[in-house]
């Protein structure tokens, strides 16, 4: 089954403790609405009989897909048709406003599209695979780092943030937590199950999904 790194809850961090590392065998840190949610649609599949079926568990984090140009006129510019997280974000960064959430402190579990099929592969091909494996790149940055990156490819500087109280009123306050916290999500599992991420580190994998065309 399918689920969210959302599994692993964001609690407010004082900014002087060090951020808590979780990986497949971490309790959440902090129960906020995406965690309960996630934490109930996992619960939800514990009744498989496991000695007739192979349960494999997988907390996805943000997926990273490839920016497209499908036409001639599409070519001009540097924006274009994207997949995924990145469709959101690749307009304001294009325009020079991209920004970072907040304080851009909170970590980004990320994994590249292609990591992302890869790991389900994996998890399929290998009969001894069973239980939870974060489908999360190991080169977890955080969002200010994740958002200088991306703009970079594209040419572009990062010169201002969203202030968290715009944020908690655009999406609300139970929903503001997936933007304004994050998680330290390790695949250590995913690792140790002999998976080779292809696009490890930030840097390789938006080189790969982002091209600067002007």
């Amino acid at each position: 089954m399918a689920a969210g790194k959302c599994f692993y809850g964001t609690r407010e961090l004082d900014g002087t403790d060090p951020i808590p590392e979780l990986d497949e065998d971490s309790a959440p840190m902090g129960m906020d609405f995406p965690a309960e949610l996630v934490g109930q649609w996992e619960a939800a599949a514990e009744d498989i009989d496991t000695s007739r079926i192979r349960h494999v568990k997988l907390r996805i984090g943000v997926v990273l897909g490839r920016i497209e140009r499908k036409s001639h006129i599409g070519k001009l510019w540097r924006i274009g048709r994207a997949r995924g997280f990145l469709s959101i974000i690749r307009l304001p960064s294009c325009l020079g406003i991209g920004a970072t959430i907040g304080t851009g402190k909170q970590m980004f579990p990320w994994i590249h599209i292609d990591d992302m099929v890869g790991v389900l592969l994996h998890a399929i091909d290998h009969m001894d695979a069973k239980g939870r494996y974060n489908a999360v790149s190991p080169g977890i940055v955080d969002n200010r780092e994740f958002t200088e990156v991306f703009a970079a490819k594209l040419g572009r500087r990062v010169v201002w943030s969203v202030p968290e109280w715009l944020v908690r009123k655009i999406v609300g306050d139970e929903r503001s937590s997936i933007l304004l916290r994050g998680q330290l999500v390790r695949p250590k599992r995913t690792l140790e199950a002999g998976y080779v991420f292809k696009y490890p580190t930030i840097d390789a994998a938006l080189s790969h999904l982002v091209q600067k065309t002007l």
